[in-house]
């Protein structure tokens, strides 16, 4: 498993709530030359304070966790460690929340049933920003996609104003409220109450998940 390191060794924390699977990912990925495991967290809360005070090149975390999920976690580490690259781990092999995790900073998405040497690659090839995904979850995004294409598209958006659209189209290029306000001629207060509008007609939870659905939907 041991193998020979070109250049620095590539600092990750090891994240995940059960004791046997996380010590043994941390002597994994310390059995290459090219890794160095600077700190494991059982908790979401304890992988984000530990990445703030290391700044790993890797975050590795599990998706499902207590305190914080993987997806929470790395939300919070993309703000105090932003070099960080964030791979989740999961057993789950459902896409539903690819996008989601997407959105919130992480680089790779990987199952636990993917074989040592091939994890290994995986952490050098996030470290160098290229992203990973296993074929499994490539299969279900195809299928999941194939799904939505098959299936008339609720136009959610349908529902918004003129007023709430230019707003939505806005937030998708990312335009800040105060930008937003002063392009439309309106108070911020009046941005922030169109945007809270969009949010609720388009059931998303935040700007990120409007200017997905707004480049999602072709209207950028």
């Amino acid at each position: 498993m041991m193998r020979k390191s070109a250049g620095p060794a590539v600092t990750a924390l090891v994240a995940d709530d059960h004791p046997v699977v996380r010590e043994g990912l941390a002597s994994l990925l310390a059995s290459d030359e090219g890794i160095e495991v600077v700190a494991t967290a059982a908790t979401g809360r304890e992988a984000a304070d530990a990445c703030r005070h290391h700044q790993p090149m890797v975050a590795l975390l599990d998706l499902l966790m207590p305190d914080l999920d993987g997806i929470e976690a790395a939300r919070l580490i993309s703000e105090l460690s932003p070099q960080t690259r964030i791979i989740i781990l999961t057993s789950h092999e459902g896409a539903e929340r690819f996008e989601e995790a997407m959105a919130a900073g992480v680089v790779s998405y990987l199952l636990k049933t993917i074989a040592p040497d091939a994890l290994l690659g995986s952490i050098h090839r996030t470290a160098a920003d290229e992203p990973v995904l296993s074929p499994e979850l490539t299969r279900s995004l195809i299928r999941s996609v194939r799904k939505r294409s098959a299936t008339p598209v609720q136009r959610l958006h349908d529902a918004l104003t003129q007023r709430e659209m230019e707003t939505l189209l806005a937030i998708a290029t990312g335009r800040s409220n105060a930008e937003i306000a002063l392009e439309l001629g309106v108070q911020e207060s009046t941005v922030k109450t169109h945007v809270s509008n969009i949010l609720g007609k388009l059931q998303v939870l935040d700007r990120t998940q409007a200017a997905v659905y707004a480049w999602r939907n072709k209207l950028v």
